[in-house]
């Protein structure tokens, strides 16, 4: 029991059902708990609208002594539907998406490959217990990946050296890694590591080794599809190594022409992460901050950030910030700093707006006058974006104007009065296709625009980046920064500076009743990323 040395036998004991679990869900179950989860809009409207009758609101004795009376039907807005950008692909090959929200790569080219010819690469595998793949397997695996590649315009010179991996983990890593340098005689470009199952902690093991120790971009896949040897899933599997070696899948070209980012803009991404129940990790605060000119590549920083902490430290703002800024400068901004900056802020409640206003805002002024000599004057629009809210919008049945096939309202539509604050600037906007279930709008708060907007001009903007995620073929619900910096917290959970004996530190393996310990450090630090000739803390090593 929880008092300590309180033991009861198990046979005189019922658990009862219905009790809030307070842990974190393995593959498997979380897998479950979403099909389980997951309702057709129809569906959904009808069990709200039999709760509401269960709950018979006008005969509630405490209502009625209040004078509280509540409407039986849902509220009614208007929406409008923003114009879905176009997507220009490579050799100004451009797609119009439509209402659809999705598109495919067939006969497609990347809208930039890789910047240097691949031709230092290792292909490293697991057989597995059952011998889940083998080297022909492999071999044919390469052979349709490079096809493929050139196919989207991707330069590949050489074979890869394949090499069959039977050590611990961190001992293959490092014997691919050499193996590949020994042969090509340089620093290996990309290493892929071919895994037999989806376990996590051998997953964040490689990626704690390739990252940390080695510095080389790394793409782990799974036996089972490399042996289907599938080309969507290839494609699929290109687009997140062609972001890795310096190239970008796609680019939005807007409709309104208004909603084009300014030039000498810079857009900055921001989300803290939390460790789940029973894991006593520090919370995580990733950046990320646009380095191309329209806000299609980001680079990436994240820092251990206190436990349970939302507002982002100074001292951390500034380690992650000022050499991602000054690499800005150097390239895009041709060593100027930027005229607007675009801050997106990720999950911070309404109480929080000032503290990020007064604080993390500052903060971020404070680096650029550093780097500036106190000259710079550009101007700050700052955005919080959240997705965890309980608001819903069904259309009308049957009108197939404003609804998709499952019954979700269709990629753009934006509301943004009735449902919204009456004294603040916040709409709520749905960029995505939802694949299952009833899709969830993403609630923007505009909480200073210094740059002065016009409405449309900044929503249809973000609606068009929404278009410009790099590993997906549709449009994703969140703006691509605040998805990446999610993505940059999500991958440094793996830098945590523990060795691999201690083993998991987070993620299913670790025990529900975890005791926290007893010697924490008191301000723990992520391990550093390892630059070599790569330069891989300036590439999108997240992806």
């Amino acid at each position: 029991m929880t008092k300590k040395g309180v033991f009861y036998p198990m046979e005189f004991l019922t658990i009862h059902g219905l009790h809030r679990y307070m842990w974190k869900l393995n593959e498997y179950q979380t897998s479950s708990m979403i099909k389980y989860a997951a309702s057709r809009p129809a569906d959904r409207l009808n069990s709200i609208l039999r709760s509401k009758k269960m709950l018979d609101h006008p005969s509630d004795p405490v209502l009625q002594t209040f004078g509280v009376m509540i409407e039986n039907n849902m509220i009614h807005t208007k929406a409008r539907l923003l114009p879905a950008p176009d997507i220009e692909f490579g050799n100004k090959q451009r797609h119009n998406p439509g209402t659809n929200g999705r598109w495919d790569l067939r006969g497609k080219k990347f809208y930039s490959p890789n910047k240097k010819p691949l031709d230092c690469w290792g292909v490293g595998y697991f057989p597995g217990k059952r011998n889940a793949i083998n080297r022909t397997q492999v071999e044919a695996f390469v052979d349709s990946m490079m096809k493929t590649y050139s196919g989207h315009g991707g330069t590949v010179l050489r074979r890869p050296i394949v090499v069959e991996l039977k050590e611990d983990i961190g001992d293959a890593i490092k014997r691919l890694y050499n193996s590949t340098g020994v042969n090509f005689q340089k620093d290996p470009q990309l290493l892929v590591v071919i895994v037999p199952d989806k376990n996590s902690f051998t997953y964040s093991r490689i990626k704690k080794s390739c990252d940390c120790r080695w510095g080389v971009p790394s793409q782990v896949l799974q036996a089972a599809h490399v042996a289907k040897n599938n080309p969507q899933y290839i494609s699929n599997v290109l687009m997140k190594v062609n972001a890795k070696l310096g190239g970008t899948t796609a680019r939005a070209v807007p409709k309104v022409t208004e909603a084009s980012l300014r030039k000498k803009s810079m857009i900055i991404g921001a989300d803290v992460s939390h460790s789940p129940q029973g894991v006593w990790l520090p919370s995580l605060a990733a950046m990320s901050v646009c380095m191309d000119q329209f806000g299609g590549r980001y680079w990436g920083a994240c820092e251990a950030n206190g436990e349970r902490v939302e507002i982002i430290a100074r001292a951390n703002l500034e380690a992650m910030l000022t050499p991602l800024v000054r690499e800005w400068m150097s390239t895009v901004g041709e060593g100027r700093a930027p005229d607007n900056v675009y801050y997106f802020r990720d999950g911070v409640s309404a109480g929080e707006f000032q503290h990020v206003l007064e604080q993390e805002v500052l903060d971020i002024k404070s680096i650029f006058m550093k780097l500036t000599n106190d000259q710079w004057k550009g101007k700050f629009t700052v955005v919080v974006a959240n997705k965890r809210h309980h608001l819903r919008a069904f259309p009308k049945p049957n009108d197939r104007s404003s609804a998709d096939k499952n019954g979700n309202p269709l990629p753009g539509t934006l509301i943004e009065g009735d449902v919204t604050s009456p004294h603040d600037w916040d709409f709520l906007l749905y960029s995505h296709i939802a694949l299952q279930g009833t899709s969830r709008p993403v609630h923007y708060h505009v909480i200073l625009d210094q740059i002065k907007h016009r409405p449309q001009e900044l929503e249809n903007m973000i609606y068009d980046h929404c278009y410009q995620y790099m590993r997906s073929t549709t449009s994703v619900s969140l703006f691509p920064a605040v998805y990446y910096a999610h993505l940059v917290a999500t991958r440094a959970r793996h830098h945590d500076d523990a060795p691999a004996s201690s083993g998991p530190q987070s993620g299913p393996e670790v025990k529900l009743t975890n005791p926290k310990p007893k010697n924490k450090p008191v301000d723990p630090r992520l391990l550093p990323i390892h630059g070599t000739s790569n330069r891989l803390p300036f590439g999108m090593w997240y992806i």
